[in-house]
């Protein structure tokens, strides 16, 4: 029984034995095959023994799988000089399993070399892993089959004109052919980036199917136009262009590389002859135009708002490059000027830009006014000459405002009246002999009659007397209402109301207290430092529409309408239009 036992114990410990061996070569096998899995590994597809044809693209993968987690992708920039970089692609994919992270990525990029010859490919790091460089040798296509290749694609340029002036229109239309059954697999449709230059839009590319040398090809094209920024050359850079075709002796679809040649403009300087006083303004024709919101011309009043409108239009001009332009307004006239409004429409496959200036014009007098005309100096680039492009002047008539007229005229008219109740101290030579009376002499009145006119005269003070009074009260008493209705009708009324709802309830509150017109209303603002400071607020916010709407605080509101003091007096009475008498 004993042996029996001591062989049990014998064998258990044997399997334990095993057990463990068992599992360590486990975990060398696990280490070993975690070890291979961390290696960067780097490879080539579409090579042939390292070796690439020119003009054929190369892909690049490099995969890592590891334990830690992964930092940036490499840094392909050190392939710049020997390569153009295409696509570029990612993978990544994660497992978690029994508490450890394994993270597998991959990255591929498309290569084209620039040169034939042998290139070295240098290693690269990722994670702290690197890998091994790599040397690819490109061979030189032979000059059949080169041809064949040109003939697969080409771009051609239309430039005109071939030389231009800063800031005038040079446009390029480019024409990209390729045979049918060529496929694309990246067009640049975007133009290029141009130092020095704007390049704008015209047409966007279009597709069609044409013959050409006994071929059909499809031709992409499209237009745009340049506008250089300073005198001297642009370069319109290579383009690379991804194509995919069965070329000559193969079966299998390759990509192949077409680069376009690049395209040089010679750009003007200013002509001498061009004024150094005026802002250079090139075009083909330039137009001018003008137009008032008001319909109506024949009837403004002082203090109306005029919005006036000057539209310049320019042939082969970008309304972006047009200069600041200055209109000349006279004195008489406030102005608010807008800020320039910029269009660019195509005018016949050509751009046009277009500038609006808005000014919106207050007359500050009556009487006739004029705006004088307005010159717009130019340089023709196709007849290369000076030019002015005139807006003629205006001239209308501003009248008075209608209240202010009506009280001029009634002043006139009791001046009129004293003027014909006036009579003359010398007489008239025909004028009747006047009856010769005697002086007048207190002590020859009668007593009791001397006694009845110092009653009378003492009743006659004692009655003036309670009517300075009486009126001392009521206008306290008034003053009072118009404090009350200051603060109960008008400042709430002006809660969130526009600006021009805002001045138009001021002036006619204070029209209705002091029984003034609305130019004598604005007058008494203007005289006032910080009345006059609010009304130029409210102007400009309703005049400009580019000024943010103004917010008015009430207190300063109210000690300005309290702080006025016009030569009229208030009325005992009033109501104020739009508000309600409680």
């Amino acid at each position: 029984m004993t042996s029996y036992i001591n062989s049990r114990i014998r064998r258990n410990r044997f399997s334990i034995t095993r057990q463990k061996a068992l599992l360590a070569l486990f975990s060398i096998l696990a280490l070993c095959c975690f070890s291979s899995a961390a290696e960067l590994k780097v490879q080539f597809r579409g090579v042939s023994e390292n070796t690439v044809i020119e003009g054929e693209t190369v892909t690049i993968e490099l995969s890592l799988a590891t334990a830690d987690k992964l930092s940036n992708y490499p840094d392909f920039s050190v392939l710049n000089d020997d390569f153009y970089l295409g696509t570029q692609q990612t993978g990544f994919s994660s497992t978690y399993i029994n508490g450890k992270f394994t993270a597998r990525q991959s990255i591929s990029l498309n290569l084209t070399p620039k040169r034939t010859g042998q290139i070295q490919i240098p290693s690269f790091t990722w994670s702290g892993f690197t890998s091994e460089p790599f040397k690819l040798t490109v061979v030189p296509l032979d000059s059949t089959t080169k041809q064949e290749r040109s003939e697969l694609a080409f771009m051609e340029y239309e430039i005109s004109p071939k030389s231009g002036y800063v800031n005038s229109a040079i446009y390029v239309d480019r024409k990209f052919y390729y045979q049918v059954g060529v496929q694309l697999s990246s067009f640049m449709t975007v133009f290029p980036d141009l130092d020095d230059a704007i390049e704008v839009s015209i047409l966007e590319a279009t597709s069609s199917v044409v013959q050409r040398d006994g071929r059909t090809y499809n031709l992409l094209s499209d237009r745009y136009a340049i506008f250089p920024e300073k005198s001297g050359q642009v370069v319109i850079p290579s383009q690379r262009i991804l194509l995919s075709a069965y070329p000559s002796n193969s079966r299998r679809r390759q990509l192949l590389n077409f680069h376009t040649e690049e395209q040089y403009i010679e750009v003007l300087s200013i002509p001498a002859e061009y004024p150094t006083d005026v802002p250079w303004f090139p075009s083909k024709d330039v137009s001018v135009t003008r137009e008032f919101d008001q319909t109506d011309l024949t009837n403004i009043k002082l203090g109306d708002a005029l919005k006036w409108n000057v539209k310049i239009m320019a042939v082969g001009a970008y309304s972006e490059s047009f200069p600041e332009f200055q209109l000349n307004v006279p004195e008489q006239f406030k102005i608010f000027t807008d800020l320039p409004d910029r269009q660019n429409v195509l005018c016949e496959k050509q751009l046009c830009g277009i500038l609006t200036l808005t000014t919106t014009l207050i007359p500050s007098e009556s009487g006739i006014l004029s705006l004088p005309e307005q010159k717009f100096v130019w340089w023709d680039i196709e007849k290369n000459q000076l030019q002015e492009a005139v807006l003629p002047s205006e001239t209308f008539r501003v009248y008075p405002d209608p209240s202010s007229v009506d009280s001029a005229a009634s002043q006139t008219g009791g001046d009129f009246l004293n003027n014909v109740n006036s009579t003359d101290s010398t007489g008239s030579a025909n004028s009747e002999p006047s009856l010769i009376r005697t002086p007048f002499r207190l002590e020859d009145l009668p007593p009791w009659l001397i006694a009845i006119g110092l009653v009378l005269i003492f009743v006659l003070v004692l009655s003036i007397t309670t009517l300075i009074g009486k009126s001392e009260t009521l206008s306290k008493a008034t003053a009072a209402r118009s404090k009350s209705k200051l603060e109960r009708h008008l400042l709430p009324r002006l809660k969130g109301q526009p600006p021009a709802e805002m001045k138009k309830k001021i002036l006619n509150w204070l029209q209705d207290l002091y029984s003034i017109n609305r130019v004598e209303a604005i007058r008494m603002l203007e005289n006032d430092s910080d009345g006059k400071r609010i009304l130029d607020a409210l102007n400009r916010s309703i005049y400009n529409t580019n000024e943010e709407d103004i917010v008015i605080d009430a207190d300063e509101l109210k000690r300005v309408l309290r702080s006025l003091r016009p030569a009229l007096r208030p009325k005992e009475n009033f109501t104020v239009p739009g508000f309600d008498s409680n």
